[in-house]
């Protein structure tokens, strides 16, 4: 899937802007990824965020980085949004 237009949330890290969606016709599924990638589908966006919060991903460039301590440490660390929209 590509990135979607309009994602829940993004966080804009060093290596690409990683994004939360809805699954497409679905309200219990959100997917994850960064650019234009879909990495997993998790049941909550919370969920999802703290796989990239504690470098769990599966997506090797991302979870490579563990020790980088300005990293987001929850959900509440990403844009409600889109990157660059509130």
């Amino acid at each position: 899937m590509p990135k979607p237009d309009h994602p829940l949330y993004s966080y804009q890290s060093p290596i690409g802007t990683f994004w939360i969606a809805p699954q497409p016709g679905r309200t219990d599924r959100f997917d994850l990824g960064i650019d234009g990638e879909t990495i997993a589908s998790y049941p909550s966006p919370a969920e999802a965020a703290d796989d990239v919060c504690t470098h769990v991903t599966g997506y090797a460039r991302w979870d490579a980085r563990r020790n980088d301590v300005s990293d987001p440490t929850n959900l509440d660390d990403w844009t409600r949004g889109a990157q660059g929209q509130a």
